[in-house]
């Protein structure tokens, strides 16, 4: 078996998938060569050797990335001759496909999953269609399909892609170990972790933030990443009562995790966030939107807490109760029920054999 996984963007979320896959697999026997394509300019996204990299220019969502994309792709699976494609994104997942369907001569097997179908951020019913009617036209030449939730596999068939071409495998990270502690403090600290945008809720944050009474509360929020766009309003000065820390590399941010109290993710919609299972895998609980795939992550009271973000007073007031309740043994339960829903569920090991067993299905369905 030969394993070529390819993305046209890998930051976030799909890097981490892919270091997880990419460092498994290189290690199974079973597995005779595995390699990727990716963009040059995020190669230190991912920790494998050169040896296993091809690299395509990509300078922005342009026609011309496009064109440097599929004739490195092009490239790669005649030098390559893999015998499983793995296409990451729906970037990836279109442009990859419908080379294939052009290049007779490849007989190989292709995943794909693309770690949240475009319809479910459309915002148009035109745009949901469109992407509908590609997606059930190139399932035709896909052997299987990996849906990061259960709730993405349904928003899959309900726009015609065929229930059998579906399978559901949970994204999973690693634990990591070695960690520096940082002695608890009176405080009731809450972590948030992503990009500040409208999918990742953070308008919702805001409201949040400035809606609490901290002259009679002992909260303290600890903001991790930033703006994606340099053209956005910078609005930090109106957070007065958050420490903002910037992108950090992930190694700092377990730190954090291991030091926070609960984070909260009040986002609009998810795939399969990456960012609550690593919280889990550090034992901490989550707050998050009770919308999309989060009820799959998150069990209300057992392991965090689902809640309706748009209503500000009832997520504030819950907040207040929590802390309030820091010195007793609710939150080390909960602590405690996080790190087992990892380990049943959400671990890289589980990920990583989920998805070679699926490879497997596919040369063995021919």
């Amino acid at each position: 078996m030969k394993v070529l996984h390819v993305a046209e963007v890998i930051k976030g979320g799909v890097s981490s998938v892919m270091n997880e896959l990419l460092l498994s697999q290189i290690k199974n026997d079973n597995i005779e060569r595995v390699c990727c394509l990716i963009p040059d300019s995020q190669r230190d996204e991912l920790s494998i050797g050169d040896s296993h990299i091809y690299t395509f220019k990509r300078n922005g969502r342009n026609l011309l990335s496009f064109i440097f994309f599929v004739w490195m792709f092009i490239r790669t699976v005649i030098k390559e001759k893999p015998t499983i494609i793995h296409l990451h994104s729906t970037f990836a997942g279109l442009f990859g496909r419908t080379v294939l369907i052009l290049l007779p001569f490849y007989k190989g097997h292709v995943i794909y999953c693309p770690h949240a179908f475009s319809s479910m951020m459309a915002k148009s019913k035109w745009k949901l269609n469109l992407f509908a009617i590609v997606e059930r036209f190139l399932s035709k030449f896909t052997d299987a399909i990996i849906c990061v939730s259960n709730y993405e596999k349904e928003i899959a068939m309900v726009n015609g892609i065929p229930k059998e071409k579906l399978f559901t495998i949970y994204n999973g990270v690693s634990e990591v170990e070695h960690i520096d502690k940082l002695p608890k403090s009176d405080l009731f600290n809450i972590l948030y972790v992503g990009r500040f945008d409208y999918q990742k809720g953070f308008d919702r944050l805001e409201k949040i933030i400035n809606g609490l009474n901290y002259s009679s509360s002992n909260i303290k929020f600890t903001i991790i990443g930033d703006y994606v766009s340099e053209s956005i309003n910078n609005n930090r000065k109106n957070l007065d009562n958050a420490y903002f820390t910037g992108w950090l590399p992930k190694s700092e941010i377990y730190s954090y995790y291991y030091n926070a109290d609960l984070l909260i993710i009040p986002s609009r919609w998810e795939g399969l966030a990456m960012v609550p299972l690593e919280a889990f895998s550090c034992k901490l609980p989550v707050m998050a939107s009770s919308c999309t795939s989060f009820p799959e992550i998150i069990k209300d009271k057992y392991n965090g807490f689902l809640v309706d973000m748009d209503n500000t007073e009832i997520v504030i007031q819950l907040l207040n109760e929590i802390a309030a309740d820091k010195n007793i043994d609710t939150l080390e339960s909960l602590a405690s029920n996080a790190y087992v829903t990892y380990l049943e569920k959400f671990s890289s090991t589980k990920m990583n054999e989920d998805v070679y067993d699926l490879y497997r299905m596919s040369e063995s369905v021919c």
